[in-house]
């Protein structure tokens, strides 16, 4: 049995898109990322921090398929551990990407811009003015259709920008007030307008008392 689980082991390390079924939310999207930095690794700012972020990638992830076999409670928790340092390690390559694309932007290097964007970087997709800027300079470029991932950020900015434009022109009492009505908080006090009719109804409501007639007291003091 335990041959067969290495055999397993082996060939999940040789195939380079099979990653650890622990903890995958997690692990999924750094593992894809170092899968995608290919075309960064001679990339003079970046190359180095890249390279180094791969290498961190695979062994994390050669410990995931070892562990997800035979691991112990304590060899899971360690793997978490080094999910967690790879996930640092990979935010601060994003701030690296971020700067750099940035600067190939200003610069107008199309191809370096092109290059980083190949990688399918987060940054650029969680950043929504960073997302902006480079749909911006790649529509000015006449690039559509050369990356399916600056596509797609095209297609999510024109998305975010209708649902803009239609949240501005709803009206007011459509925006807010439904809602309101629908789900009125239990805190909810009512307004000076609302107290004014309430209190107008209630004095119709309520009878005026009548006044006592004043004859027999005044004829008690003709008399005297």
């Amino acid at each position: 049995m335990k041959i067969v689980l290495l055999m397993l082991t082996a060939l999940q390390l040789w195939a380079g898109d099979v990653y650890p079924t622990l903890f995958p939310q997690m692990g999924d999207p750094l593992f894809s990322y170092a899968a995608k930095t290919g075309a960064l690794k001679s990339d003079a700012k970046l190359g180095g921090s890249v390279s180094a972020y791969v290498r961190q990638a695979q062994s994390v992830r050669e410990d995931g398929l070892k562990v997800q076999q035979t691991g112990t409670a304590q060899e899971r928790n360690a793997y978490l551990g080094e999910l967690r340092s790879l996930q640092k390690t990979h935010d601060r390559l994003m701030v690296d990407v971020k700067r750099e694309v940035l600067s190939a932007q200003k610069a107008g290097d199309t191809k370096r811009v092109m290059r980083i964007v190949s990688t399918e970087p987060a940054v650029i997709r969680d950043d929504f003015r960073l997302r902006d800027t480079l749909v911006a300079f790649y529509k000015q470029k006449r690039l559509e259709g050369k990356s399916a991932y600056m596509d797609a950020l095209v297609r999510d900015s024109k998305r975010d920008i209708r649902y803009a434009k239609d949240s501005a022109d709803m009206p007011e009492n459509m925006s807010s007030g439904l809602s309101e009505e629908r789900y009125p908080s239990k805190a909810q006090k009512p307004s000076k307008g609302k107290k004014a009719s309430k209190a107008k109804k209630a004095s119709k409501g309520k009878k005026k008392p009548k006044r006592k007639k004043a004859s027999k007291d005044k004829k008690t003091s003709k008399g005297r």
